[in-house]
């Protein structure tokens, strides 16, 4: 199937023949419409679509000048058929406006009837914001070291309003210090070669990319001795230049480059 235009542009569709072209080129076969094409009127409360398909066959090109595209229920066109799949949808977990929105819309549910089983869910408690803000962080405080300003962010790219989540993201503060340790400690245990300096400065990065703000106090008083780490750096960094160099030139060379290293 060859890309099929629409008033927005050209896309490509996914042709099935029901029944294949006879002789005289008549044939009957469904196409899906993706779920972003645009519509350019509403037939009977339903989208209709202007398109040109061009279908190349052993060298016969069928024209198709207008169709007009209508949608049975088992596509989900159905008000009650797509609420009871809905239902379905948020009986597995939680689920935010912005995602069951996005599920309608592979239904093809009309932007006023979403907006319908939306009040729906809401009124059953099926979508409850500050329900979800709270059992969203709480497990993200469970099940991972994410802090709370990335946590804040992605409720926010979710669609939430701040003064929802902040009513929430209290949770976090008499634990921030806490998680914080644990993730030092951590990368300490697998920290083999970066001195005091660099490690410092990388494990604050990686804090404030899991969402974290307060803790350069506590990087600064972390209790980190790097001599070890200085020695065996040092061991295998001489051990390769001597092979080049004079022992006191692969001495110099050596410490020049542990200096840029952080030691």
């Amino acid at each position: 199937l060859k890309p099929y235009d629409m008033a927005n542009g050209a896309v490509k569709g996914n042709l099935k023949w029901l029944i294949k072209p006879d002789a005289s080129g008549w044939g009957l076969a469904t196409i899906n419409i993706p779920a972003n094409a645009t519509p350019i009127a509403n037939l009977e409360e339903l989208p209709a679509f202007f398109l040109n398909i061009k279908i190349a066959k052993k060298g016969v090109s069928l024209d198709l000048d207008y169709v007009k595209m209508t949608f049975n229920n088992k596509l989900g066109n159905n008000f009650y058929d797509a609420y009871y799949k809905i239902i379905k949808f948020v009986s597995i977990r939680l689920r935010t406006e912005n995602e069951i929105r996005k599920k309608l819309n592979t239904l093809f549910i009309l932007k006023k009837d979403q907006d319908k089983i939306i009040n729906k869910l809401k009124e059953q408690g099926y979508l409850n914001d500050e329900l979800y803000i709270k059992s969203y962080i709480n497990d993200k405080i469970n099940l991972s070291l994410e802090g709370p300003e990335k946590v804040k962010r992605e409720l926010l790219k979710n669609g939430f309003k701040e003064e929802d989540i902040l009513k929430y993201l209290c949770l976090f503060e008499d634990i921030n210090e806490e998680r914080i340790n644990k993730i030092i400690n951590k990368k300490l245990k697998a920290n083999h070669n970066l001195s005091k300096k660099m490690f410092i400065v990388k494990v604050g990065n990686d804090l404030r990319n899991l969402g974290y703000t307060n803790y350069r106090e506590i990087l600064d008083n972390i209790d980190f001795d790097d001599k070890d780490i200085y020695q065996k750096e040092y061991d295998k960094i001489y051990n390769k230049l001597i092979k080049k160099y004079p022992p006191e030139k692969a001495e110099i060379l050596a410490k020049q480059k542990l200096y840029t290293k952080g030691f």
